[in-house]
């Protein structure tokens, strides 16, 4: 990337998440483009700066400054990444059980939309008295 050009993206709520776009390709005819990978979702400040100096925008600025720009949840949730809680070891006979799914997206995000099918599987022994 030209050394007189910098563009920084900063979470609007979450700490240490500055991510600064690593490489710039000029077309050549005055048009840059960036490439950057942002894994956290949620609500971001963006900069571009040349020489030093912020280059201004007209979409709405953020809470710390930069352009507000927004990252959504990857469309997909990813299993690995998805979690459960609410099992016990043991349960009596006519129990109800809750099971709580934190669905969340491959780089951890929580889903925000209820499109998901998940499947339940309980198997085991029958024991009889």
């Amino acid at each position: 990337m030209g050394t007189n050009y910098e563009i920084i993206y900063k979470h609007e709520t979450v700490a240490n998440t500055e991510v600064k776009a690593t490489s710039l390709v000029d077309d050549g005819a005055g048009v840059y483009k960036a490439t950057v990978q942002l894994q956290i979702a949620g609500t971001y400040g963006l900069w571009i700066k040349f020489a030093g100096l912020e280059v201004p925008t007209a979409l709405p600025a953020g809470s710390k400054g930069g352009m507000l720009i927004t990252i959504t949840p990857a469309a997909a949730t990813h299993a690995p990444s998805s979690n459960f809680s609410g099992v016990a070891a043991s349960y009596l006979t006519g129990q109800s059980v809750l099971i709580t799914i934190q669905a969340r997206d491959q780089f951890r995000n929580l889903r925000t939309t209820a499109s998901d099918s998940f499947q339940l599987s309980i198997l085991g022994q029958t024991t009889t008295t």
